[in-house]
């Protein structure tokens, strides 16, 4: 006996978690999350908007930076809990200007959020 095939609406969906990494100085930006672990400036993708527009939008909020994403550099699934799977896409992300006034910081608020850097890999740095 088979299982009847849902259809699109009802089939199992993966969150998705859209990532950037931002290039200060030969380095990349980290933010501690809300579970003290730190990670990559990013976010949940919306419904209406593309992982493109989620991760311009994340990054603009988190630190008030407007910037261009040039490439994805990875794209898989986490476990984030052994229940629950996430999609995982991260994107490299060129700075375009700094204005800290126009991002509402919605979540976090950008100044009380710790950050650190990372040294960038050389194969890393041509995607940019």
């Amino acid at each position: 006996m088979s299982l009847p095939i849902p259809t699109d609406n009802q089939s199992y969906r993966f969150p998705v978690s859209v990532k950037g990494i931002v290039f200060r100085r030969q380095h990349g930006i980290l933010l501690k999350n809300e579970r003290d672990e730190w990670e990559l400036p990013g976010g949940k993708l919306e419904p209406t908007e593309s992982p493109k527009e989620c991760v311009v939008r994340e990054i603009e909020e988190e630190l008030g930076l407007h910037v261009r994403p040039t490439a994805i550099v990875d794209n898989g699934y986490t476990q984030s809990h052994p229940a629950r799977a996430v999609r995982r896409q991260t994107w490299c992300a060129r700075r375009c200007r700094t204005d800290a006034a126009s991002a509402p910081g919605k979540g976090r608020r950008r100044n009380s959020i710790p950050r650190r850097s990372f040294p960038v890999d050389d194969p890393l740095r041509d995607v940019r």
